[in-house]
């Protein structure tokens, strides 16, 4: 048996991420959102805040913009829980980060 690497083929990684119903992370920028958040090249994000990751404009914030981003993400076969960082603009995190979902964004 062979395996293979997703993250080193990105539509293999892509098409995997699209059965899932999920988004791939093709890559990272050091300094950005999705570097904070601790998502790596090869990452495929399944859930954000309970809904999937496919329907981000679903997802709703309070007022305050306080609440947190919990997601979470297929990594190398296991399931990995992340947060954004207290006090970050959830608003503002997921706009950058959508870049990144959608490949965009890619170092």
């Amino acid at each position: 048996m062979h395996s293979v690497t997703l993250s080193a083929q990105p539509d293999l990684l892509s098409a995997f991420a699209r059965t899932l119903g999920g988004l791939p992370v093709h890559g990272t920028v050091v300094g950005s959102m999705a570097d904070v958040l601790g998502l790596q090249r090869g990452d495929i994000v399944l859930r954000v805040n309970g809904v999937n990751a496919r329907e981000l404009h679903r997802i709703r914030f309070s007022q305050s913009g306080s609440q947190g981003v919990e997601f979470q993400v297929l990594r190398q076969g296991s399931l990995v829980e992340l947060s954004l960082p207290e006090g970050t603009d959830p608003v503002e995190a997921l706009l950058e980060l959508s870049d990144y979902l959608v490949g965009r964004a890619c170092a």
